[in-house]
């Protein structure tokens, strides 16, 4: 069954350059269209733009090139068009995007933006935070050796590998090794030092207590911190 509805762009996502799968009535129509991370095509009077799925009910990608290449802001309504029945385009899923209205507001007429916009924008931001996390994850867990020559994640007797390592203290986010060292990599985002130092001794602790009780530890960081939302 086809899937389609009318959507008005709203302030957050054109500043922040994403898509919600919501018409103008509330209803959410994400949890019919493909999965968490599927590459997706924008499609456009044939016009194609590289996007994806993101979380449960939006489209993320390089969608600032579709609202700069088609003149998309704030106020516009849009048709979006999904067939499950269609095939892939080169690798991606087609979803077709029409404008329906471009808004024109009054000169010298600003929106105020709302509590509720303000909420979804600190939502998507969070959402964002998160997905650079994972993504940065998968980068280290793919490329280990680029931190130090002969890094591995760590694999256990029972098959599990180091990725989210469980301890006693919670959970690790990368747990390698080198040689017959084990290596920790903690991956948080604008951590203070010293909150970074607390949870590096609280995860030695609790590699303490699952390898050896009288292991020698030692820490290397690489230690990356932003400002930016």
């Amino acid at each position: 069954m086809i899937i389609e509805f009318d959507r008005t762009i709203g302030e957050g996502e054109e500043r922040n350059y994403y898509l919600n799968l919501t018409d103008n009535s509330g209803n959410r129509y994400g949890n019919r269209f493909p999965e968490d991370r599927t590459p997706l095509w924008i499609i456009t009077e044939g016009r194609r733009y590289k996007a994806s799925k993101r979380g449960e009910n939006q489209i993320w990608g390089v969608l600032r090139s579709w609202y700069e290449g088609e003149n998309v802001h704030a106020g516009d309504t849009i048709h979006i068009r999904y067939d499950p029945a269609a095939g892939e385009i080169d690798g991606r899923i087609p979803i077709e995007i029409s404008i329906v209205n471009r808004a024109e507001p009054p000169e010298g007429v600003h929106e105020v933006i709302g509590e509720e916009e303000i909420a979804e924008e600190r939502e998507v931001r969070a959402e964002v935070s998160i997905q650079m996390e994972r993504d940065l994850e998968d980068f280290l867990v793919n490329n280990l050796h680029l931190i130090e020559k002969g890094l591995e994640l760590y694999i256990d007797e029972r098959g599990r590998d180091g990725r989210h390592y469980p301890t006693d203290v919670g959970e690790i986010d990368l747990l390698c090794k080198r040689n017959e060292d084990f290596v920790v990599i903690e991956l948080k985002k604008d951590a203070q030092v010293t909150w970074l130092l607390g949870r590096f001794r609280d995860t030695l602790v609790g590699c303490e207590k699952i390898f050896l009780k009288d292991m020698t530890l030692g820490v290397s960081s690489l230690y990356m911190n932003s400002t930016q939302n």
